[in-house]
């Protein structure tokens, strides 16, 4: 997975979470099931060949919230400085999986589970389709559709999941998508 299609997907996520910040349709409550599926999924597979994972736990996530404050705090008259803090603040957690070099079987296996935990589409916030290409981000929100809630962007033709675990303002993101 390149730094591009990381760019790509987070960009993609941010604007569709400012769209729906303060919508009350956002998405529904995620069953824990769906994320102790994924929890699963990220450790039966991180051992394979060609699968490459990254988990960024919660004291890892509380370093960088500081580092980031630490910049902050130079630019504190900047919105978007402090949009990107109300952004980051209850984030516990990041995962990456980076399995597009997996052997073919693994690939699909992997696409499979993850279509199994998201089968009804529920929680899916967007559906991307370029140039052949599929992308989609899921993730819960709470009734007011406030805050979302382990947000999950999923591109199976690049083999690549990222999970950013906890809570993030849509508030927070419609400021700095403005």
């Amino acid at each position: 997975m390149t730094m591009k299609t990381i760019g790509k997907l987070f960009t993609l996520a941010v604007i569709v979470v400012g769209l729906l910040a303060g919508s009350e349709a956002a998405a529904s409550a995620a069953p824990a099931a769906q994320t102790d599926k994924l929890s699963a999924l990220v450790r039966s597979y991180s051992d394979c060949d060609g699968v490459d994972v990254v988990k960024v736990g919660n004291l890892g996530t509380s370093l960088l919230r500081n580092l980031i404050r630490a910049s902050v705090m130079e630019d504190i008259g900047d919105p978007d400085a402090r949009a990107v803090l109300g952004l980051i603040r209850d984030i516990k957690g990041i995962t990456i999986m980076d399995y597009e070099d997996a052997p073919k079987r693994v690939r699909d296996a992997i696409n499979a589970e993850i279509g199994a935990i998201y089968s009804k589409k529920e929680n899916l916030l967007m559906e991307v389709k370029d140039e052949g290409d599929k992308m989609y981000i899921f993730a819960a929100s709470d009734a007011k559709g406030a805050d979302l809630k382990d947000l999950v962007l999923y591109t199976p033709t690049d083999g690549a999941i990222i999970w950013i675990k906890g809570k993030i303002s849509a508030e927070a993101i419609s400021r700095l998508a403005r």
